[in-house]
């Protein structure tokens, strides 16, 4: 009788803490303003050589920007479902390419001065607003845009962390439980179209964001500087990283995802396994905590040198600031320390 009565309570105790599980992720799905900032590789090289078949044929150019208009749609698609998840998501999309960097949504424009109830007529001019905006931005290109295979993806990190501390300004109340490792996104939908940046939450809100990159270019050692630190910053400032390289792996990205507890993918996928893709392991809510992610069994932490930006696995370190070089130098780069 003594062990029934101790199973039976360990079973109470196992559900009672299930309930209260459940219970308080449905607290976070009322509370929470959740906004995700999806930065979009938009390199014209990169996307060329991705969709670029054997033949050369005038059929195979108008195949090549039919698939990019498909993986674009994809995006949307992605988009729709994250802001379909509750009235509480937002979205911030960042455009990148070799030099530049924009914010591709919310436009400065907006196309609507009244705001509407339909959410499929916002789902449509959400996406119409993108499209549109991608379109002007790939256009507005120089002569090294179309001869690069690098992007500026530094820049488009720093500007989702700047759009993210701008709404966390607006929110008065921010919680301790927004830790590094929830995977999660923005605001408000029910002012999804322009209107919603100038959206104060309620005075009990919790931003929860997380920043979502699609890459299709190679990696940039030139850039590794500023995007380790821009990588550390978004570390610092609970917001997590996840990656899709749909072509070329990055090694510095897979060091992003590891340190902030984000998703990192890199397989050559057709829209149609980018899609899948991204509606089972990038969808950001509050309840994405209780969802296994799959876990890097092994991280590529190769650094860059300091002098030309090379990657490297060995080297010559500064005994100062611990600055990293490929060849032996006097005097640091960084610090001026001599060294013997």
């Amino acid at each position: 009788v003594v062990v029934i009565v101790v199973v039976v309570f360990d079973v109470q105790v196992v559900f009672f803490k299930v309930v209260v599980e459940v219970l308080l992720v449905l607290v976070g799905v009322i509370l929470s303003i959740m906004l995700k900032v999806i930065v979009v590789d938009l390199n014209k090289v990169c996307w060329s050589l991705s969709l670029l078949t054997e033949s050369s044929s005038l059929s195979s150019v108008v195949t090549s920007e039919d698939q990019f208009k498909a993986y674009m749609n994809t995006i949307l698609v992605f988009i729709n479902a994250q802001l379909s998840l509750s009235a509480n998501n937002s979205i911030i999309v960042i455009g990148c390419k070799s030099k530049k960097s924009a914010v591709l949504y919310p436009s400065k424009s907006p196309r609507s001065e009244q705001p509407h109830d339909d959410r499929h007529f916002l789902f449509a001019e959400i996406n119409s607003t993108i499209l549109d905006a991608i379109s002007e931005f790939m256009d507005d290109c120089d002569e090294d845009d179309n001869e690069s295979e690098e992007s500026n993806l530094a820049g488009a990190i720093s500007k989702a962390l700047c759009c993210i501390n701008k709404r966390r300004q607006s929110v008065p109340f921010q919680s301790s439980s927004n830790t590094a490792t929830t995977t999660t996104s923005a605001t408000s939908t029910s002012t999804a179209t322009s209107q919603h940046q100038d959206h104060v939450p309620n005075d009990h809100a919790e931003l929860l964001s997380s920043c979502t990159i699609i890459s299709v270019s190679k990696e940039n050692s030139s850039q590794y500087f500023p995007l380790m630190n821009a990588i550390f910053a978004a570390q610092s400032h609970n917001v997590t990283i996840d990656v899709c390289c749909v072509r070329n792996r990055n090694a510095t990205l897979e060091q992003a995802t590891h340190i902030t507890g984000g998703v990192y993918v890199a397989e050559e996928l057709s829209p149609n396994q980018l899609l899948q893709t991204l509606i089972s392991l990038y969808i950001s809510s509050p309840a994405s905590a209780l969802i296994r992610k799959p876990v890097m069994d092994e991280v590529d932490f190769t650094a860059a040198c300091m002098c030309h930006g090379n990657p490297i696995t060995q080297g010559y370190v500064c005994t100062v600031c611990l600055s990293i070089y490929c060849e032996p130098r006097r005097d640091c780069l960084i610090c001026g320390c001599e060294n013997d």
